[in-house]
C-alpha cells in the first residue's frame, strides 16, 4: 500500500485483494489471526483516510456551488431591477416626449424616435371566448406515486420497475 499517492479506487481493489490473499494465507495457516487484523486494519485506515480527503473535497465543491447559486440569484435581481428602471425611464421618457409633442430626438449619440406598435389582443380575465378562439394544451405524465403504489402492491407494468438507488450522505 502506498498511502494518499494512490487513488480510493486503487485503495479499494488493492483492499479486497489483499482482503482475499490474507483469508487465504489464514485458512491455511500462514498467518495467525492477530497478524491478519493488523494487515487488515492498516490497510481499512488507509481507504478511510483516502475517503475522508474525497468527502472534504466534495464538501468543498458543493459550498462553493451553493456560493455560485447565491451569486446568481444576487445577479438575477439585479439585472430585473436594472430591466426594470429602465422599463420605467422608457415609459417617462415616452410620456414626456409625447406631452411635448415632440416625435424624435436626434444627438451624436443615437436617435430617439417614438414609433407606433402594431395592434396586439388583450383578452379582458374572465371573457368567455369561442372555441375557434382557444388553444389547448394537453400534458400527460406518468403518476409515478399511483405507479410506485400499485407495483409495491405485487403488481406488474411492462417497462416499468422499481429501482432503489444509493446516495452517499457527507454531513
Amino acid at each position: 500500500m502506498n498511502n494518499m499517492s494512490e487513488s480510493l479506487y486503487e485503495l479499494s481493489s488493492d483492499y479486497q485483494l489483499t482482503l482475499d490473499n490474507l483469508m487465504d494465507m489464514l485458512d491455511a495457516g500462514d498467518i495467525d489471526e492477530q497478524a491478519f487484523l493488523d494487515t487488515m486494519e492498516g490497510i481499512e485506515d488507509e481507504v478511510k483516510a483516502k475517503a475522508t480527503a474525497v468527502a472534504s473535497y466534495i464538501l468543498n465543491m458543493r459550498s462553493l456551488a451553493a456560493n455560485i447559486k447565491e451569486a446568481e440569484a444576487n445577479m438575477a435581481a439585479r439585472r430585473k431591477s436594472l430591466e426594470s428602471k429602465a422599463t420605467r425611464l422608457s415609459d417617462y421618457l415616452l410620456s414626456n416626449l409625447e406631452a411635448a409633442g415632440i416625435p424624435d430626438v436626434q444627438t451624436p449619440l443615437f436617435a430617439i424616435k417614438i414609433k407606433k406598435l402594431p395592434p396586439s389582443v388583450v383578452v379582458a380575465k374572465g371573457a368567455v371566448l369561442p372555441d375557434n378562439f382557444i388553444n389547448r394544451k394537453v400534458t400527460e405524465t406518468p403518476n409515478k406515486v399511483a405507479i410506485k403504489n400499485y407495483l409495491k402492491e405485487g403488481n406488474e407494468l411492462a417497462g416499468v420497475e422499481l429501482v432503489s438507488g444509493k446516495r452517499l450522505e457527507v454531513k
